[in-house]
This record gives C-alpha cells, structure tokens and sequence, in this order.
C-alpha cells in the first residue's frame, strides 16, 4: 500500500501497517462524511437492499469513536460526546441520502481491544443514540486493535474459539 496516504483523526501509528497517517483537516472529515452519503446515494439508485457501515475493528469510525486514536480538541474529539460526532454525522448523511426505508445496519465497534482506549459503557451509549437515530440492526465487534498477534491472543484470552493456530 505505498500508494495510499493514510489519513486519521490524529497522529497516531498504525500498529498492525506501521505507517504513520496525516491527521484530518475539518475540511477532510466534512469531505469523508459528504463522500458517505453520495455512496449511500449510489447505492440506493443501483437497487442495492441495504446498506452496511463499517465501524469497527480500527477502520476510520472506530478511530473516531477512541480516546486512544482520537485525541482531537476541536469539535471532533476530546469527550465522548465530540468524539461520537463523526460516526453520528457519517450515520445522518447515509441516511439522508439512502431514505427513510433503505436498511442501515452497522459492523459497530463497541469497546477497544485495550486498557485506556474505548470502554463498553460509553460504546453501548453511542449505540443507543445510533439506535434512536434508526440504525435497522448492529453487528457488534471490537473497535480499535493492535497487532494480528494481539487479536489471535485476546481471541485465546476470552475463549472466543475452540483453538487458535499460529503462524
């Protein structure tokens, strides 16, 4: 992926690629969020039956959502509250541009992998407005993660399968 210039909320490395991203403008995020609904739009004029948003397992929703990665002190980031902004803002222009009856659904990251990173608590409290929101259904995941190793371990830690085999 040498090609891609990888943007984030802020300066924070990327553990599983190493590579450091260009923190987002507001300019960028009111770009991304736009981007969004106008591929929620094609999707709903291509005859698509629902739509599914990824914010989990580290990709850009879930950066927003954790204090870890999102260390922001503008409007996007510094509390809960702001740091739920960009994952509300992102679900409102889906919506807006998909309609009332197109199927939203969400691969949704409900707590990091990680001490000092997003709790649970606050995870299931911005779920809950997403839900009020008319979010259709979730399908719950963790958000940010470190290494590969580190998930195959925490999948052994929390007996999340019968056996796990390293490479």
């Amino acid at each position: 992926m040498p090609n891609i210039d990888p943007v984030a909320p802020s300066l924070i490395e990327n553990a599983i690629f190493e590579r450091q991203p260009r923190e987002m403008s507001a300019d960028d995020i009111e770009r991304i969020v736009a981007a969004f609904g106008q591929a929620a739009r094609r999707a709903a004029a291509a005859g698509f039956d629902g739509i599914h948003l990824h914010g989990g397992n580290g990709y850009l929703i879930s950066q927003f959502n954790s204090p870890f990665s999102n260390r922001r002190s503008d409007r996007w980031g510094g509390d809960g509250e702001r740091r739920s902004r960009f994952v509300l803002a992102v679900y409102d222009a889906v919506r807006a541009a998909a309609g009332p009856d197109m199927p939203i659904t969400a691969r949704y990251g409900i707590a990091d992998s990680g001490p000092g990173q997003l709790q649970i608590e606050e995870g299931l409290a911005r779920l809950r407005v997403l839900a009020a929101r008319g979010l259709n259904a979730v399908e719950p995941t963790y958000g940010l993660l470190t290494t590969y190793r580190d998930i195959l371990e925490l999948i052994r830690e929390k007996n999340l399968c019968n056996s796990v085999v390293y490479g």
